[in-house]
């Protein structure tokens, strides 16, 4: 014979056990989306810092130098190697920030919103730069090249 309060009781814990399972995986994706949202702040912080303000600040008299191309990349060789490194630096900035974004660990949406422009801006203003380096190697700048695409119309 059945017990109807065990019965009862037995059902009542099955309900709490699968409502607890449900939670805990809601929790986990409410963390796995808090944690991308921090990953695209952390970029936005670094991106907004004074110290890599000033390397923007040098990129942009680098990437407005008057001339064609040819004109623009034989004028970034006759820089300092530190120039060229600070120059390098904003670059390989935007370069990480896109391989996060390919690789899913950045939420899509809070990254086209508070990135994209930024990546979309300063792959134009050195496209001298970055096409002349890709035709001597097609995987330089390989996760902005690719992530470009999902910024294009920003």
């Amino acid at each position: 014979m059945v017990d109807p309060v065990l019965d009862a009781f037995t059902a009542l814990a099955a309900v709490a056990l699968v409502t607890a399972a449900l939670y805990a995986a809601l929790s986990i994706r409410e963390a796995a989306r808090a944690a991308k949202y921090a990953r695209v702040l952390r970029y936005m912080e670094r991106l907004l810092d004074l110290k890599f303000v000033a390397a923007i600040t040098e990129a942009r008299i680098i990437w407005a130098f008057p001339g064609n191309d040819a004109q623009k990349r034989q004028h970034f060789s006759e820089l300092s190697e530190r120039e060229q490194d600070r120059f390098g630096a904003v670059l390989n900035f935007f370069e990480e920030v896109c391989a996060a974004y390919n690789a899913g660990i950045l939420d899509e949406e809070m990254t086209k919103r508070m990135v994209g422009g930024y990546i979309n801006f300063f792959w134009d203003k050195a496209d001298w730069f970055i096409s002349h380096q890709r035709l001597r190697d097609d995987q330089t700048f390989c996760e902005w090249a690719a992530a470009r695409e999902h910024f294009r119309n920003l």
